[in-house]
């Protein structure tokens, strides 16, 4: 159990982003389970990636039911405190300052405020717009389509806060898979295609997988000018984006994570989505996919 909550800790903090952590180079926590609990330092120098594990013991694991363990949990939380007051001074207030935009990319800016995110693409930046008040409806419109569909980000104020999050087992997969194809049927039933399928465009939120980023989208079927780098000679039916090409860009991405997928449903169901040979509804009653 407590090797559990080691682990999941150690997922949740493996990198320490910059964009949430600033410069800190460490971040100091606990893990707790049952009656065991232990104190770490996560460290982001250089040198702690090439260790196999970045959580530094700051102490030893203690047991709650030994008396002098429970003195020592003491002590080690009062020289904690220290340690932190000491460097407190050097602190930012907000890590994320709220009401600054942030410049993460040449053509992305984010605005983080209490309760919302605003991103901003210059429209010199922004794909498909030769025509901005054209490609603006349509955005517009394809956002519309996404409404309510827990697995399609959703165009509101309060939206949750969400995760990256790679598979790490088959089982996973195979939840990020369905999460991904429920919003690709959905777009699809709307007559549109996301086109930009990939693990920087799948964030994790409340126990589910959530396809984002619609800025590549189009309407199935259409002619296109502009390729993207993540698709190949496989991706377009005679020059057109269509369904089945979204859904050839999911098979793709899976292709990556072949080593973790064990069943020979699994393979079988990442070949027929190379080969275009079902849709998205299809392929959400496949059998590696049924059960879940």
């Amino acid at each position: 159990m407590y090797n559990g909550a080691l682990g999941d800790l150690t997922k949740k903090f493996y990198m320490l982003d910059p964009f949430f952590f600033g410069g800190m180079k460490f971040l100091i926590c606990y893990a707790a389970a049952g009656w065991k609990i232990g104190f770490y330092a996560i460290v982001r120098t250089p040198e702690a990636a090439l260790m196999p594990s970045r959580l530094v013991h700051l102490a030893g694991v203690f047991d709650l039911r030994n008396p002098y363990h429970r003195i020592k949990v003491i002590s080690s939380i009062i020289y904690i405190i220290r340690v932190l007051l000491t460097i407190s001074p050097i602190l930012p207030t907000d890590i994320i300052p709220l009401g600054r935009p942030l410049r993460l990319q040449p053509n992305l800016i984010l605005t983080f405020d209490y309760t919302s995110v605003t991103k901003e693409v210059p429209i010199e930046n922004l794909p498909y717009a030769d025509d901005i008040n054209a490609r603006v409806k349509f955005l517009s419109s394809m956002y519309a389509c996404a409404r309510g569909c827990l697995s399609l980000v959703q165009a509101a104020e309060d939206s949750p806060h969400c995760l990256s999050a790679t598979p790490e087992d088959e089982q996973q997969l195979k939840i990020m898979t369905k999460n991904v194809l429920v919003g690709l049927e959905c777009l699809h039933e709307g007559g549109f295609v996301h086109r930009d399928i990939r693990m920087s465009n799948i964030l994790y939120v409340n126990s589910s997988y959530v396809l984002i980023d619609f800025e590549h989208g189009g309407k199935s079927g259409n002619k296109i000018t502009e390729w993207l780098k993540n698709w190949d000679g496989g991706t377009l039916d005679r020059k057109k984006y269509t369904k089945m090409s979204d859904i050839y860009q999911l098979g793709k991405l899976l292709e990556e994570f072949l080593i973790i997928i064990k069943s020979d449903d699994g393979k079988d169901f990442v070949a027929k989505l190379k080969k275009k040979d079902m849709d998205a509804s299809e392929a959400l009653k496949r059998p590696w996919l049924i059960n879940l």
